[in-house]
């Protein structure tokens, strides 16, 4: 019915790679993200207290499956939760999130990576979350990211949103089949890697002869167009 075809359409759909693979965001998704903030305790702590939490239980920036539990267990406001369908969906989407950054299944995910996926689920302005996860990637005494770093910081984001949202194939329809929703956002991380690099080195001066970029430098480009694909 017609009815039916207007409920399963995105709310929100953009293309995040040339090869026409997009991200769409349907009124599910939405729900199951506050679902999510109602059972877990990213209502009320702050991105440094997330952090804190996650280094906590990793062993030298390193977060493995047993330490994530740990993680998870602090996580889940159980005061909160009456059904037990509550208690499995957040454990099943966190663990979800864990897994999608560890699509090698070395059994080890980077520290940076989950503080980031946290402080993205967590409420807040974007452009504090976007400082926030910037900064986790900068090394000691710098205040801009290279070109490795960069990717790091594009593709923990793109990672985060894959877990929340849909990820749709060119090609191959709503449901996903016969694509590898993996190599959607790696391409999209690597492209935006290299957009980026192209349009801020050439305005930027304080980009490094375009070796690296600051996070003012970020921000300008992400406020004048790049918001469109991120």
């Amino acid at each position: 019915s017609q009815l039916a075809s207007e409920i399963s359409l995105p709310i929100f759909n953009v293309a995040i790679n040339s090869d026409g693979d997009s991200l769409a965001v349907f009124a599910t998704d939405l729900d199951n993200l506050n679902r999510l903030l109602q059972h877990t305790t990213l209502l009320w702590n702050s991105r440094d207290e997330l952090a804190n939490l996650v280094l906590d239980y990793g062993t030298g920036g390193a977060v493995e499956p047993s330490d994530f539990q740990h993680v998870l267990t602090r996580l889940i406001a159980s005061d909160t939760i009456l059904d037990s369908s509550d208690l499995q969906f957040v454990e099943e989407f966190l663990l979800q999130l864990y897994n999608n950054f560890d699509q090698e299944e070395y059994r080890v995910v980077d520290a940076c990576e989950l503080i980031a996926a946290l402080c993205i689920l967590a409420p807040g302005s974007k452009s504090d979350k976007l400082a926030f996860i910037f900064n986790l990637y900068t090394e000691s005494g710098q205040r801009a990211l290279e070109r490795y770093q960069l990717h790091c910081f594009l593709r923990a984001i793109l990672i985060t949103l894959s877990t929340i949202a849909t990820i749709v194939p060119s090609g191959y329809g709503m449901d996903g089949s016969n694509r590898d929703e993996q190599m959607s956002v790696d391409v999209a991380a690597l492209e935006m890697t290299d957009l980026v690099f192209q349009q801020i080195s050439a305005s930027d001066d304080s980009s490094a002869g375009g070796f690296s970029v600051t996070f003012d430098a970020f921000a300008d480009w992400y406020t004048c167009g790049g918001h469109s694909i991120m």
